[in-house]
């Protein structure tokens, strides 16, 4: 068994456990109406990037959502002056090796190869439990490999209700974030997929923008075998 597949198995053992309580891997809200989809044009620095249909499916190129965020709230700091606008474009890579420009929040840094979208809410328990548990430690194993994360905060500790900045503040600071994380005022971007759903889990091939991945619940073993087969891939 490789180091990350016995780690992978210790985590999932723990996560069995906590599971065990909770009872549940996903929170249903029950407000996952779908609205007309409202791509974000802001933070685009690739004028080339293709842009997708409001829809997140998989197979298909997801649009270009815009958020506003902090890149890096436990090691940057948060507040007002500090939210940056990040929108999926930025994101774009399709050699896999590229560097993003100085116009960007991100202005020098290698791009990534993958992109996990995480979509949360301040009152789900697995989100919770995920954001404890899981995404630290896979940051810390696949980000210096090429992925990067984008927590969306969806709900506030009321369901259906937006979050706020106030919501990610207190959540970055609670479990102390490392990748970004961003509110999705008005539920633009999580009323187009998870039905409700929390957390929500998309994958993204940077190379093409296309959707690997979307699934409702807490990631499984085969997800993060995804996102090293796309950070395994030659660039071209």
């Amino acid at each position: 068994m490789t180091a990350p597949a016995q780690r992978r198995a210790c985590q999932a053992a723990s996560l069995a456990a906590s599971l065990l309580l909770l009872g549940t891997t996903a929170c249903t809200s029950g407000s996952g109406t779908a609205i007309a989809p409202l791509p974000g044009s802001g933070g685009t620095f690739d004028e080339d990037c293709p842009v997708g249909a409001g829809t997140v499916t998989e197979g298909r190129v997801i649009a270009d959502y815009a958020f506003e965020g902090y890149v890096d709230p436990a090691g940057r700091g948060v507040g007002e002056d500090l939210r940056e606008s990040i929108s999926l474009c930025d994101f774009y890579n399709p050699t896999g090796d590229g560097v993003f420009g100085d116009d960007s929040p991100f202005a020098g840094e290698p791009k990534p190869k993958a992109l996990m979208v995480n979509v949360s809410a301040v009152w789900c328990q697995p989100c919770k439990l995920e954001a404890s548990e899981i995404l630290p430690e896979e940051y810390e194993l696949y980000g210096p490999q090429g992925l990067e994360i984008l927590m969306v905060l969806a709900d506030a500790q009321s369901q259906g209700v937006s979050a706020t900045f106030d919501d990610l503040e207190l959540w970055v600071g609670a479990f102390t974030v490392h990748y970004i994380g961003s509110v999705d005022e008005g539920r633009v971007f999580t009323n187009q997929f998870n039905s409700g759903q929390f957390p929500s889990n998309v994958l993204v091939d940077t190379r093409t923008l296309e959707v690997v991945r979307n699934i409702p619940g807490l990631p499984g073993e085969d997800f993060f075998t995804q996102i090293e087969q796309l950070l395994a891939a030659e660039p071209e």
